[in-house]
């Protein structure tokens, strides 16, 4: 999904690019019982993301297949 969806333009496995990488993500929201919840909120919603030079730009829409999809 990430690669159809473009998301490798910006963001690393474990390299940081314009966004955090994966493994950063991971880091962060470990052990976190809303994780996953949250991540996909924010992938799927659009919302504004705040970069490093401090202006925002509206993230991307990630198309999800939800749950159970195939």
């Amino acid at each position: 999904m990430a690669r159809q969806s473009g998301c490798f333009k910006c963001y690393g496995v474990s390299k940081k690019m314009d966004g955090p990488s994966y493994k950063e993500v991971a880091a962060k929201y470990r052990g976190k019982p809303d994780a996953q919840a949250r991540l996909t909120e924010h992938i799927t919603s659009g919302k504004k993301v705040k970069l490093e030079d401090g202006s925002e730009e509206e993230h991307k829409v990630v198309k999800s297949k939800g749950p159970g999809a195939d």
